[in-house]
C-alpha cells in the first residue's frame, strides 16, 4: 500500500472521527475517542490493512481498489499493443519505408515537452521530502530549546510535594522539579518522566496541587509523551493532508479530556468544581508551545471545564455503545475491500481435496488440548485493567509486577475478591492503612453484577463456585482451615494437639470464635488464646465477621424471619432489608439504606417475639447503647466549637495539639481527600473517629492509643476554611450525629 493510499483511507476515518466526535463527546466515555484516534494513527502509520467484506471500501467495485493501487505502476510500464486485425490495418496510415545507408548519421530523439502538472507531479516526492524535513526540525528545534531550558529547573522541597510523590509510585522513577519561567505546570520524558511546576504552583493549597499533580500522573502513567511523539511523527509524514493537521489538534485535546476524566475517576466527581477552578486559574497563566509536553492548563479550556462540568457515571449501555461505535468505525474505515469471492475461489478439484480432509487422531487432540487450557486466567496488571472504567486502579509494585497496591475511586484497597466463573483470583494490597475490601458480584449467567465495597467489622463475600471443605472430610483442623484460603484464614495448631490451637485473620488478628452453619448441629471452633474479639460465622455461602463483640448473632434470629438475601445481598426480614438492629445490649447498623428496624428483647433470659420499630425509636436506642463511657475533648485550646450536619467542629490556634479522645487502634494516619490530613482510630465498639484537617499527623497505622495520647496537631488542610480539628463517628458506613453520641 503506497504512501497516498494510506493518508486517503487514514482521511476517511478522520472525517468519521470528527463528525461522531460532535455528536457524542458529552456522552461517550473519553477513553472511546482516544481508541478511535489510535486506530487512525497506526491507520497512518501501518503500510498494510486487514481485508473485510464488511469495509466501507467493499461497498463499491471489488476491482477498483486492484486498479487504484496499480495505477502509477501502469503509467511507467505501459506499452501500446498492435491489433494487426484486418479491420485496424485498414483503418490505419500506413508508409513504405526506404532502407537505411550504412552511414555515421547521429540520430537525436526528440522528446515533447512536459506539461506543468506533469512536472508537479514529477518534483512532489522532493517537496514531500523538503516538508517532512522542516516540520521536523521545527518540532525537534522546539523540544531541544525546552529540554535545554528546563534542565535549569530546580528540586521542588515541599512537604506536600514528597509524601505525594512517595504514594505515587511507579516502574519508572518520577522527578517533581520547579521553573520560575513557566506558568502553568507540564510533564515531559519517558523513561525518567519529570513534572515541571511553576514556583506559583507551590503556593497552592494541598487540594489544587493534588489535582495538579494527580493529573500530570495520569499523563505519566499512560505514556502520553510517547503518544504524542508518534503522533507528530505522522504529522511529519502525512504533512500534506489538512485533516491530519485536524486530527493532531483534536487527537490533543482528547488526550486532555481523557486525562481530566480519569482524574476525577480517581479523585471523586464530586469534586468537579474544584477541579475546573484550578483549570480555570491555571489558564489564565496558560504558557508556551510544548510539542511533546504534557500540561495541566493546557488545550481548549471552554470545552474541558463544559465536559468536566457535565460529567457523570457512565452506565453500562453508554459503555456497550461505545464499543459498538468504536468496532463499526474500525471494520468500516480501517479495514480494506475484501476481494471478489470468485476471483479467490479455488478450482474445483482443489476445493474438493480441502472439504475431504479429515484430522488425523494427533490434530485431534491438539484441538482438545486447546479447548480444554483455553481457561482464562489473570495477572493483576490484566484483571485490574479491564475493571478500569469502574473506578478501579492498579499501580504495581516497582519490583514485583504482580504485586502492589490496588485503589477505587483514589481509596486505597486492602482486598479484593472476585469469584469470576472461570477462575477465582484475589488480591491484597502492599500498603497497610486501609480497611476497605473490594469485591465481585456475578449474575446466573456469569455476567458482571456488582462491584461492592465493604469494611473489615462487616465482610460479606459473595459465595464461590469450588466450597470449602466441611470438617467431616478433613483429616484434621490445618486442612479443614487451608480449604478456606481464599478468605487467608491461618491456623496455628497447638503443639500438644492439631485439633485445637489459634485462629488468626492475615492480618495477624486473632479470632476467638469460628461457627460453620454447614454443620448440623453448628461447628464451633475456640481459639485457645481468649484475648481474642472478633467472631467469624460461614453458612455455605455468605462469610460474616464480627470485631468486639458489638454484632448480633443474626443466624440465630433465622427461625424469627431474618435471613440473608443473596439477590438483595442485605440481611432482611420478612423480604425487607434492615438497616439497624438493636439486640439487648448491643446495636449495629447492618444496611444504611434499609427499609426496617428490628429490636430484639429478652425476659428471663428468653427471646421475645422481634419488634420493628421507626428509624428514630432505633437511632435514640443505638445512641444510647453506642454511647462511649469516657469521653475526652480532643483540643483543649478550644476557642469555639460547633455541630454541624452530625459532626463537631474544635476550633483553636494553628498547632494546638490534638489527642485521642477514646481509646482504640488507629488504622488510617495520613491525607484524604476532603478530610486533609486526618487519623482514624477505631474504637472497642467498632466505631471509627475521624479527626480531620490536621496540621500534622504523630501516629502510625496499628498503633493502639489511649485516651490523652498525642495523635496530631490543629490546622485547616484540605477544605477547611479556619483552623479547626473536625471529629467524626462513623459506625458501618453510617455517620453518627456526635451530638446525640456525646449527650449527657
Amino acid at each position: 500500500m503506497s504512501l497516498v493510499q494510506m493518508s486517503l483511507s487514514a482521511a476517511l476515518m478522520i472525517v468519521a472521527i470528527i463528525i461522531l466526535r460532535a455528536l457524542t463527546i458529552e456522552r461517550f466515555p473519553k477513553k472511546t475517542f482516544l481508541v478511535l484516534w489510535w486506530i487512525a494513527l497506526l491507520r497512518l502509520l501501518i503500510p498494510f490493512s486487514i481485508p473485510s467484506v464488511m469495509s466501507f471500501y467493499s461497498w463499491f467495485d471489488p476491482n477498483l481498489p486492484a486498479v487504484v493501487e496499480q495505477s502509477s505502476a501502469m503509467e511507467s510500464t505501459f506499452e501500446p499493443v498492435l491489433d494487426d486485425s484486418s479491420e485496424t490495418m485498414e483503418n490505419s496510415t500506413q508508409f513504405e519505408m526506404a532502407p537505411i545507408p550504412d552511414t555515421d548519421i547521429e540520430y537525436v530523439e526528440v522528446k515533447p515537452s512536459k506539461s506543468f502538472s506533469e512536472i508537479f507531479f514529477d518534483a512532489l516526492p522532493a517537496i514531500w521530502g523538503i516538508g517532512i524535513g522542516v516540520i521536523a526540525a521545527f518540532f525537534g528545534i522546539n523540544y531541544w530549546k525546552g529540554i535545554r531550558e528546563f534542565r535549569m529547573s530546580l528540586p521542588v522541597e515541599n512537604e506536600f510535594v514528597n509524601e505525594w510523590l512517595s504514594s505515587h509510585q511507579l516502574h519508572r522513577n518520577i522527578t517533581i522539579r520547579q521553573y520560575d519561567c513557566i506558568h502553568t505546570p507540564l510533564t515531559y520524558g519517558i523513561f525518567r518522566p519529570v513534572i515541571l511546576l511553576p514556583k506559583e504552583s507551590l503556593e497552592q493549597s494541598p487540594s489544587t496541587l493534588n489535582f495538579i499533580l494527580t493529573h500530570e500522573w495520569v499523563h505519566i502513567r499512560r505514556f502520553d509523551c510517547v503518544t504524542k511523539i508518534l503522533l507528530t511523527a505522522t504529522l511529519c509524514i502525512h504533512w500534506m493532508n489538512p485533516l491530519v493537521w485536524v486530527m493532531y489538534l483534536l487527537f490533543n485535546r482528547d488526550i486532555e479530556l481523557s486525562c481530566d476524566e480519569t482524574v476525577l475517576h480517581l479523585l471523586g466527581r464530586n469534586r468537579r468544581s474544584d477541579y475546573a477552578l484550578a483549570l480555570i486559574d491555571m489558564e489564565e497563566q496558560k504558557g508556551g508551545f510544548a510539542s511533546f509536553a504534557s500540561g495541566f492548563g493546557r488545550n481548549a479550556i471552554e470545552e474541558r471545564i463544559r465536559a468536566i462540568m457535565k460529567m457523570k457515571k457512565a452506565s453500562l449501555i453508554t459503555i456497550l455503545a461505545a464499543v459498538v461505535v468504536v468496532a463499526c468505525v474500525s471494520i468500516l474505515f480501517a479495514t480494506s475491500a475484501k476481494n471478489n469471492p470468485i476471483d479467490t475461489e479455488l478450482p474445483s478439484s482443489e476445493s474438493e481435496t480441502v472439504s475431504d480432509k479429515i484430522l488425523t487422531d494427533d490434530d485431534q487432540m491438539k484441538q482438545e488440548v486447546s479447548v480444554k487450557t483455553s481457561k482464562k486466567t489473570f495477572s493483576p496488571a490484566e484483571r485490574f485493567a479491564e475493571l478500569e472504567k469502574y473506578g478501579v486502579m492498579f499501580v504495581p509494585s516497582e519490583t514485583d509486577s504482580t504485586k502492589g497496591d490496588l485503589y477505587y475511586n483514589g481509596e486505597l484497597v486492602k482486598y479484593f475478591a472476585d469469584p469470576n466463573p472461570s477462575g477465582n483470583f484475589t488480591f491484597f494490597s502492599e500498603t497497610e492503612g486501609s480497611n476497605l475490601t473490594l469485591y465481585i458480584t456475578y449474575n446466573e449467567d456469569g455476567t458482571l453484577k456488582k462491584l461492592n465495597t465493604t469494611t473489615e467489622d462487616t465482610l460479606n463475600l459473595y459465595p464461590y463456585p469450588d466450597g470449602p471443605l466441611r470438617i467431616s472430610e478433613c483429616q484434621d483442623l490445618t486442612e479443614y482451615f487451608e480449604s478456606f484460603g481464599r478468605h487467608q484464614l491461618i491456623f496455628q495448631p497447638s503443639p500438644a494437639d492439631s485439633n485445637s490451637g489459634n485462629l488468626y485473620m492475615r492480618d495477624g488478628t486473632l479470632v476467638s470464635t469460628f461457627y460453620d452453619y454447614r454443620e448440623n448441629p453448628c461447628f464451633v471452633f475456640r481459639s485457645q488464646d481468649t484475648s481474642g474479639n472478633w467472631s467469624i460465622a460461614y453458612d455455605g455461602s455468605v462469610f460474616q465477621m464480627s470485631g468486639g463483640g458489638i454484632l448480633p448473632n443474626l443466624f440465630s434470629f433465622n427461625d424469627e424471619g431474618i435471613v440473608y438475601d443473596e439477590t438483595k445481598q442485605s440481611w432482611t426480614y420478612h423480604g425487607k432489608t434492615i438497616h439497624w438492629v438493636i439486640d439487648g445490649n448491643f446495636a449495629k447498623s447492618i444496611n444504611p439504606e434499609g427499609e426496617t428496624n428490628i429490636r430484639a428483647t429478652y425476659q428471663d433470659g428468653l427471646l421475645q417475639p422481634l419488634e420493628e420499630i421507626t428509624i428514630e425509636e432505633a437511632k435514640k436506642l443505638a445512641m444510647e447503647l453506642l454511647k462511649p463511657d469516657t469521653f475526652a475533648s480532643p483540643v483543649k485550646e478550644t476557642v469555639k466549637i460547633e455541630d454541624i450536619e452530625g459532626r463537631r467542629l474544635y476550633y483553636a490556634p494553628e498547632g494546638s495539639e490534638v489527642t485521642c479522645s477514646i481509646s482504640g487502634t488507629v488504622f488510617y494516619a495520613g491525607w484524604k481527600d476532603g478530610y486533609g490530613y486526618c487519623v482514624q482510630i477505631a474504637d472497642p465498639q467498632g466505631i471509627i473517629w475521624t479527626y480531620s484537617h490536621l496540621k500534622e499527623t504523630s501516629v502510625k497505622y496499628g498503633q493502639n492509643v489511649s485516651v490523652g495520647d498525642k495523635i496530631g496537631t490543629v490546622g485547616h488542610s484540605d477544605s477547611a476554611t479556619d483552623f479547626y480539628l473536625g471529629l467524626d463517628a462513623v459506625s458501618n458506613e453510617e455517620m453518627l450525629d456526635i451530638s446525640q453520641l456525646l449527650a449527657e
